[in-house]
């Protein structure tokens, strides 16, 4: 027994010998790699190392004792290297140049170089700087030897251990013969491992011609051992050896195994063999004998004749019926044919054939008519009938076959190959046909009887051989009523190959059965099932291999299934069942067995797969519903798969009971929806429930995988809805109880595109309502933009909405009666929470610019409050209040949120719609318990024929807050502004008061007609173009300062009231074109320009109005000069001043042009002094001052 020994290539020594006691071990097959290596032969007195067929390629290898223990012969291009002491022989083959680097052999007194020489006129073996001939012995005293090494006998050195091992059976085959390849672990995996197949010419140690790749193929490319395998355990591979019908003599093929580092672990050479040859002749136009002793002779080896069959002039072929062809005592005899022309419609041949095994035909007619007939009535000992390359469109029919067990092989073949068996061929209950398939053929095999021949064929056998995938469609030939492809009660798949097995029947109402056997296949089959007459027929059964099998009812026609027995086995692969839109309401029975399993049914509404079937060891259903599908398609009757896919086309499942049922799938299943339109699509509902007795617990989970494959629209159009028809999403046992329930719900939502209407995103997925009483806990994962516009409720006991792991945005609708706990994206998200909004809620909006909407309404007396959620990382709150005071007197009606839970940190918008019956009934819109430094933008007008209210409410205490008011729409009106209500001890000590519409036009108006400011010292208003009127004041005696130095637009502010001290009003640049007006109080008020000039522009004509000024006022700052042109500075309002009251410019110059018409300061009622300080009266040359 020779063993294989691998080397690993790290450039090390291993040592090499025999076993103890190894009688029937007869040493190594050492394997080297690309690296340079050393191994070391031992020997002692017992036992001997030995190596056969170790290919030296600049490698080293030592051998036990001196030069001279040992004999030298060349043999091919190596060495046989024998112990003249243990007399065992090594053999080494050279495999480099001698001039690039040496091999070294290595002894004890010495070191010889060896290696190929070719720098002659053949190469030759080099061995101490001499060359030597096949066969020659080499006299080690007459070559040069090197350094001694100092290698001495003895030593027992550990064998090897090889992880894996391949055998070959048989070593030497035949073309068109197959090898097996057994692949052996020799140790236990704890993972899967796989082998890469690798192939490369062999000379079989110069005993063969190198096999080129045309010359095999593999079954596979690679080998798996699955973990847990243990030592001992194997694996198969096939290699198959072409048929090329020219006489090559021995090839070689060595098959090597390879690790993930693609580092040879094992390898095993093979022979190829098409010895011995005999003639091969060529037919000619005349009439030709071929035979024994003939000028076209052939012989006791296999011959091969060869002949051209003309399509195109039936009488200028070299092979005519007229042709004799005895090709003798082969084993393997051929006539191979080809085909020139087309276009004389059918021909037929029938020569007088003897003794030859197969025939192969190559058919390139491919037109409709021209029909090649080999006619075998006058052929004997041909049992193989082959179609070898033929065109796609040909037609090649057998006809007058006698042996049903003749094989019909397709090789490389496309077309169709017809065979019609004589009359009586056919008889008896056990008639088979064989079909191969081969090289990666597609083409049809048909079978007839001859004319008048009713009996029929059992069974046909199909082989796929190969390394591609061969198609084979069985046909009916609906021309000849004859025909007996379509009554096949058994069809058998072997061999390794992939197979497309295609089974057309118009009719098989005299078949007892249909059966596909392919438990013995390899590869992966795919049988298709064409239009059985099952319903006449005992039933139909399929029977899967290991392969990844699919089996296809889909053609057979909801007619022809009902009342039939079905019987589905798929084998140990990820297997496949196609059940198609029959009505499967008979005795179904379906297997996927081992691996991953999946079940297909598709139907256009009104669809109920399986509620006749038995389906087990299936991992997934699918269901497919064609576009514009109405009806109830209940998937209930499925028992408990892992996976439940339904795919609905364009138009959907819409309108009322409309939509997709699945009230039985398993707890911890998985269900899956895909929209996969050019469009939007809509389902009326999607019901998907637990199945009764699947509710274990509180922990019951669901999973959800729903996907838009929509292409955008642009329009906002291709969104896919779901709840079209009413019900929704039906998560709970809802009205169908007693159906199990879900806790938990994991819904993954994908879009293939992001759908748009214009450029803003829309959403990929709608779902517009929803049933879930049930659920504490909805996750939203995936990457589409998901509305749910249905109110989201969930279990009393709670509620948990996570969409942090939604790379899109969620827009979500809830309901009352629970406390929500909400996680956003991290995208730009909407929470609207309407009026069902509490302090139980919670609210994280994660990263992106974030909505939380609430509301409160109030009708009559009374108030209405809600509370508003626990938030974080909520950017905007959209709160719309609505009261009506209409028809009541006693109290006022009021609409609240209490934002005690607010984070503080977000801008409020406020919609207040307020109503009031003209008779001055109050109606408030409140906000309580707001954060210091809160910000409240006021959306439109909040008006109530002047009787209504927004009061802003802070929280806290202390003696600096602050409060944010934007005011943002053209033309808005607020009735009353009330800051601190409450009057108590939360005062708002400043208000930030900004005018803005945003639409760029300066001339839009802002108006509080009654600001009420109780508690607060400091109003800052700000503006880039818009007006702001403060018709009145309240309670506005704290006020110290009005800061109007950042108001771009033009403004009128009211008194401020009786505050006996002192106003201090902050101007900036004030705006062109607009009168900007301020009404003083009691008291020294200062109107100070510090943060820029005040800026009256040329040719502006714009007024500046103080009015109702009792004591002084004094301007502060201000450049005049040059700027304060055709514009007035009017007092004349001005009234109670006396002489001790001044009007104070500090700094500043005037225009000292030459017009009389430039700045003028005019009072009809000013007595006291008028005081310029800094001031550059020299300046005042036809400025006029009236008084």
């Amino acid at each position: 027994m020779v063993d294989r020994l691998i080397l690993d290539g790290d450039g090390g020594t291993t040592p090499i010998a025999a076993p103890l006691g190894g009688a029937s071990h007869d040493g190594f097959n050492v394997i080297g790699t690309a690296a340079t290596e050393t191994i070391q032969i031992q020997a002692n007195q017992q036992t001997a190392g030995q190596v056969t067929n170790f290919a030296a390629n600049g490698d080293t290898v030592q051998f036990a004792g001196s030069v001279t223990d040992y004999d030298f012969q060349v043999s091919g291009f190596g060495l046989e290297i024998t112990d003249t002491v243990t007399g065992t022989t090594s053999t080494i083959s050279l495999n480099n140049d001698i001039a690039n680097a040496a091999s070294q052999l290595q002894f004890a007194d010495g070191t010889i170089d060896a290696g190929i020489d070719s720098s002659g006129d053949s190469p030759a073996v080099s061995v101490g700087g001499q060359t030597f001939a096949d066969g020659d012995s080499v006299d080690p005293n007459n070559v040069t030897v090197g350094d001694a090494t100092g290698i001495g006998r003895g030593g027992d050195p550990v064998e090897p251990q090889q992880d894996f091992s391949l055998s070959d059976s048989p070593n030497v085959v035949d073309e068109g013969g197959t090898v097996t390849y057994t692949v052996t672990t020799n140790q236990a995996l704890s993972e899967d491992t796989t082998l890469q197949l690798a192939t490369s010419g062999s000379d079989l140690g110069g005993n063969a011609a190198e096999a080129g790749q045309d010359d095999f193929t593999l079954s596979t490319g690679s080998v798996t051992f699955n973990a847990g395998a243990e030592a001992g355990d194997t694996l198969t591979f096939t290699l198959d050896a072409s048929r090329d019908n020219v006489s090559e003599g021995l090839e070689g093929v060595q098959v090597s195994l390879l690790d993930e580092n693609f580092d040879q672990v094992a390898s095993e050479t093979t022979g190829i063999s098409n010895v011995p040859t005999g003639n091969t002749n060529q037919l000619t136009t005349g009439q030709d004998n071929v035979g024994p002793q003939q000028a076209l002779e052939t012989t006791a080896s296999n011959d091969t004749t060869q002949g051209v069959i003309d399509m195109s002039s039936s009488s200028d072929g070299t092979l005519q019926s007229f042709d004799s062809i005895d090709s003798a005592g082969g084993q393997s005899d051929e006539l191979v044919v080809s085909t020139i022309g087309s276009g004389s419609g059918a021909v037929t041949v029938n020569p007088t054939v003897d003794n030859t095994e197969q025939l192969f035909v190559s058919n390139n007619a491919t037109g409709g008519s021209d029909v090649l007939t080999y006619n075998t009535s006058n052929t004997s000992g041909t049992n193989e009938f082959w179609s070898d390359g033929s065109a796609s469109g040909s037609t090649t029919e057998i006809s007058n076959v006698e042996n049903t067990g003749a094989v019909f092989g397709l090789s490389g073949a496309e077309g169709t190959l017809r065979a019609v068996f004589a009359n009586d061929a056919v008889s008896g209950d056990s008639d088979s046909i064989n079909v191969t398939a081969t090289g990666g053929s597609s083409a049809t095999i048909d079978t007839d009887n001859a004319a008048g021949d009713t009996d029929v064929v059992e069974t046909l056998s199909v082989t796929s051989t190969g390394g591609e995938e061969n198609t084979v469609l069985t046909t009916d030939n609906s021309s000849s009523s004859n025909d007996i492809g379509n009554a096949f009660e058994t069809i058998e798949v072997g061999g390794t190959a992939d197979l497309d097995l295609g089974i057309v029947e118009d009719d098989a109402s005299d078949v007892a059965t249909r059966t596909v056997d392919a438990a013995g296949f390899e590869g992966d089959l795919t049988a298709t099932f064409g239009t059985t007459d099952a319903s006449a027929s005992g039933g139909i059964s399929a029977t899967g291999g290991a392969g990844d099998d699919t089996v296809d009812l889909g053609n057979l026609g909801s007619t022809n299934v009902s009342g039939t027995s079905i019987d589905v086995a798929t084998g140990s692969g990820d297997d496949t069942v196609d059940l198609g839109s029959n009505d499967y309401s008979g005795d179904t029975t379906l297997d996927g067995g081992a691996g991953t399993d999946e079940v297909i049914a598709a139907g256009t509404g009104n669809l109920s797969p399986g509620s006749g079937a038995t389906l087990n060891n299936f991992e997934t259903f699918s269901a497919e519903f064609q576009s514009g599908s109405s009806g109830n398609v209940d998937l209930s009757n499925l028992g408990d798969f892992e996976n439940v896919n339904a795919v609905v086309g364009s138009g959907g499942l819409a309108g009322a009971g409309s939509g997709i049922t699945a009230n039985s799938v398993g707890a911890d299943s998985n269900f899956a929806l895909q929209a996969n339109t050019s469009g939007g699509t809509e389902l009326g509902f999607l019901d998907v429930r637990l199945a009764s007795g699947e509710a274990s617990g509180n922990s019951d989970a669901l999973g959800f995988t729903i996907e838009n494959n929509a292409a955008d629209t642009g329009n906002g159009s291709g969104t896919f809805t779901i709840g079209s028809g009413g019900d929704g999403l039906v998560l709970d046992s809802g009205d169908v109880g007693g159906n199990g329930e879900a806790e938990q719900v994991n819904l993954t939502l994908n879009s293939a595109n992001d759908q748009t209407s214009g450029d803003t995103d829309v959403a990929d997925i709608e779902f517009t309502s929803i049933q879930d009483s049930t659920i504490e806990s909805l996750d939203l994962n995936g990457d589409a933009d998901v509305k749910i516009s249905a109110a989201i409720g969930g279990s009393s006991s709670g509620n948990t909405v996570d969409a942090g792991d939604l790379t899109g945005f969620v827009d979500l609708t809830f309901s009352g009666g629970v406390d929500h706990d909400v996680t956003g994206t991290a995208n730009d998200d909407t929470f609207d929470f309407g009026s069902i909004a509490d302090s139980g809620d919670v609210l994280n909006g994660g990263d992106g610019d974030d909505t939380l909407s609430v509301s409160a309404s109030q009708s009559g007396s009374g108030t209405t409050s809600i509370n508003a959620p626990e938030t974080s990382n909520i950017e905007t709150v959209d709160v719309s209040l609505t009261a009506n005071g209409a028809g009541t007197m006693t109290a006022p009606a009021v609409a609240a949120l209490d934002a005690s839970n607010l984070a503080g940190s977000e801008t409020i918008e406020l919609s207040a719609t307020l109503t009031s019956g003209g008779g001055g009934e109050l109606s408030i819109a409140r906000l309580d318990n707001l954060a210091d430094g809160a910000s409240v933008d006021i959306k439109g007008d909040a008006t109530a024929g002047s009787s209504g209210a927004v009061e802003l409410n802070l929280g806290g205490s202390g003696d600096s807050q602050s409060i944010n008011v934007g005011l943002d729409a053209s033309g808005q009106t607020v009735d009353e502004l009330a800051l601190d209500a409450s009057g108590g001890s939360n005062g708002i000590e400043t208000l930030n008061l900004d005018v803005n519409d945003g639409s760029g036009e300066s001339d839009t108006n802002a108006t509080i007609s009654d600001l009420d400011v109780a508690n607060t010292t400091t109003i800052t208003a700000s503006s880039s173009d818009d007006n702001l009127l403060v018709s009145n004041v309240t309670n506005g005696s704290s006020i110290e300062t009005v800061d109007l130095s950042d108001f771009g637009g033009g403004f009128e502010i009211a008194a401020l009231g009786s505050t006996g001290g002192s106003v201090t009003y902050d101007l900036g640049e004030l705006a062109e074109g607009v009168n900007n007006q301020i009404a003083s109080g009691e008291g020294n008020d200062s109107l100070n320009d510090t943060a820029s000039v005040i800026n009256l522009e040329t040719d502006e004509n714009d007024t500046l109005v103080f009015d109702g000024i009792d004591n002084n006022l004094r301007v502060n700052g201000g450049d005049f000069g040059g700027d304060i042109v055709d514009d007035t500075l009017d007092f004349s309002n001005v009234s109670g001043v006396n002489s001790t009251d001044d009007l104070t410019f500090t700094g500043g110059n005037f225009d000292d042009d030459s017009t009389s018409d430039d700045t003028q300061i005019s009072s009809d009622a000013f007595d006291g002094d008028l005081v310029f300080i800094d001031t550059n009266v020299n300046t005042f040359n036809n400025d006029d001052f009236v008084f």
